[in-house]
């Protein structure tokens, strides 16, 4: 299953670790960290949005600033390919985490890459276990 990572720039870091957890787990997890100079942006992440079915948003207070990460968001939730596979971690404490997010309990807490990826494959295991129901 492909991840698509939605993170702020300052938290590239611990998108990357995430990223590396998660593909070595049989994901297959994009974040912009994967972009160089030079690349496509508009491109590039149009089509890893695209070609994803899962969305992790790494949530901070710079996430929550970021207008072009709430979109991110609000292509998830209008995607019928994202339907039940959008997760939210916070990763440092934010106040304002989405409402969506928290009204359908996909907010989880964490500040470690490999705690978040055990969570996120929990959670798409839960998602495929109903799915196959």
């Amino acid at each position: 299953m492909d991840v698509f990572i939605s993170h702020a720039a300052s938290d590239e870091k611990f998108a990357s670790e995430l990223a590396s957890q998660l593909n070595r787990r049989g994901f297959s997890a994009w974040s912009d960290a994967e972009l160089l100079p030079g690349d496509n942006w508009a491109t590039r992440t149009g089509k890893a949005l695209q070609n994803s079915e899962a969305m992790v948003l790494l949530l901070s207070p710079d996430w929550i600033k970021s207008p072009r990460l709430s979109s991110d968001l609000q292509y998830a939730l209008g995607s019928p390919r994202y339907e039940g596979r959008v997760i939210g971690l916070v990763i440092r404490p934010t106040k304002d985490v989405p409402w969506i997010l928290e009204h359908l309990h996909l907010t989880l807490k964490t500040d470690a890459p490999e705690k978040a990826a055990n969570e996120v494959v929990r959670f798409l295991a839960r998602k495929r276990e109903v799915a196959g129901r």
